[in-house]
């Protein structure tokens, strides 16, 4: 297996969704090729020559990795180390601006596979919410929770999977019940709201 740079995954998975919206008849263009790592959308896309434009933030993940980083740190949600709701709706709208498409690649093979989940902006800061609600709130961390730490939403929650009670062991946590159903977003291609 090829060891690949951040910047070469990122790449890989914005190319690979930009192929399937040409190949589904719409006009897409990567951003970044004008401005490098551009901060709220990777893509352009537009229905047709004279559809609405809009844009999309791609973010992927590779073989065993099994979340995906939303670029915001748990003291995006925290006030003095207590999940705070307003702090935390703030940051996720001033961050989520447009629909997300998430990439999870399996390229252990000579043949890579490709998954793509589909969210609207109001799907991603819901999932995002409610899930780090339950991190910050529900789990049990062996150490203080750092405020600088990474935000991620896993591969299970967007295919609608719950987390169970663990009661044992380290990081003992309650259930989180994900607010979404299963299959809800793989392929959901529709809610880019292009149709």
């Amino acid at each position: 297996m090829i060891e690949l740079s951040r910047q070469s995954k990122g790449a890989i998975a914005e190319h690979y969704v930009i192929m399937r919206l040409l190949a589904r008849g719409y006009i897409a263009s990567n951003i970044n090729f004008t401005v490098k790592n551009a901060k709220w959308a990777d893509i352009l896309c537009s229905k047709d020559a004279f559809g609405s434009l809009i844009s999309i933030q791609v973010k992927s993940s590779f073989n065993n990795a099994r979340s995906f980083n939303i670029g915001l740190t748990h003291g995006d949600f925290c006030t003095s180390g207590v999940f705070d709701d307003a702090k935390a709706l703030n940051s996720l709208k001033e961050k989520i601006v447009c629909p997300w498409i998430f990439v999870n690649v399996d390229n252990s093979s000579k043949n890579p596979t490709f998954r793509t989940f589909i969210l609207t902006k109001d799907q991603v800061i819901r999932l995002a919410f409610e899930s780090e609600k339950w991190y910050i709130n529900d789990v049990r961390h062996q150490k203080p929770l750092q405020p600088g730490g990474t935000v991620a939403i896993t591969l299970r929650w967007l295919e609608g999977a719950d987390t169970p009670e663990k009661k044992t062991g380290a990081y003992q946590h309650e259930r989180f019940s994900n607010p979404f159903k299963p299959g809800e977003f793989e392929e959901a291609w529709h809610n880019l709201g292009l149709d």
